[in-house]
């Protein structure tokens, strides 16, 4: 069963709550410590079962992705490696694209 674009938003958002687990200029990283990193983008796929085996939730991610960048005004992955917006747009990109999800 998938997931709805504003529960794939919303757990995506959860795991990157934590400024620390979130990254830039790749998807998914791992730290020294062994702890992930996520970009935008990576957060929502990690979600979507997109990095361990058995099936992506491909709807769930597909929606969730074309809600944030409708809140990132374009693609999600250019605004978070964006040096000018930054995390603190990436999740207010969230909150607007959960909103919007909402009223759906």
């Amino acid at each position: 069963m998938s997931m709805s674009a504003k529960e794939v938003l919303q757990k995506a958002k959860d795991l990157l709550s934590d400024k620390s687990r979130w990254t830039t200029g790749v998807y998914r990283s791992r730290k020294e410590d062994g702890s992930e990193c996520f970009c935008a983008a990576g957060a929502l796929y990690k979600v979507c079962n997109g990095y361990e085996p058995g099936p992506l939730d491909y709807d769930g991610y597909a929606e969730a992705y074309d809600a944030l960048a409708a809140a990132c005004g374009g693609s999600p992955i250019s605004a978070n490696d964006s040096h000018e917006k930054g995390y603190d747009f990436i999740m207010a990109a969230f909150d607007r694209a959960i909103a919007k999800e909402s009223n759906t």
